[in-house]
C-alpha cells in the first residue's frame, strides 16, 4: 500500500477554509499546507486524470506512472508509459446546490 499525495481542485461552489473536509483531508496529508479561509475547496482527486493527477508520497512518482512500471498490477501489458484508471476518486465538500454531471465514454453499450 502507497500513501498518495492528492489534488485539489479550487471551484467557487466548494465550502470555504476549514468548513470543507476536502480541505481538512488534504492538510492530513500534505505537511506544508495551510488551510486559507478564504479559500473554497471543492474536491480532492485521486487518480491518474491528467489535470490533477496523485503522486506517490514517498518519491513523487506519478500514480499513472507507477502503474505503468508494475504493470501487473492492472493489467498485462508491459510496454505503457503511463496507466490511467478509467475513473477518478473524488472526495467533494459542496457549499451551493450542483447541477448533475455525467462524463459518458465514447463506446456504446447498445
Amino acid at each position: 500500500m502507497e500513501q498518495l499525495q492528492c489534488h485539489v481542485k479550487q471551484y467557487a461552489w466548494g465550502k470555504y477554509g476549514e468548513e470543507s473536509e476536502v480541505a481538512r483531508l488534504f492538510a492530513d496529508g500534505h505537511d506544508n499546507f495551510q488551510i486559507d479561509n478564504k479559500t473554497p475547496y471543492a474536491e480532492l482527486w485521486m487518480g491518474t486524470h491528467p489535470d490533477g493527477p496523485a503522486q506517490l508520497k514517498k518519491c513523487s512518482t506519478r500514480l499513472s506512472t507507477y502503474l505503468a512500471k508494475h504493470p501487473s498490477l492492472l493489467t498485462n501489458n508491459n510496454s505503457a508509459k503511463n496507466i490511467h484508471l478509467p475513473f477518478i476518486m473524488k472526495v467533494m465538500s459542496i457549499r451551493t446546490t450542483l447541477s448533475l454531471q455525467v462524463h459518458p465514454t465514447k463506446v456504446r453499450f447498445f
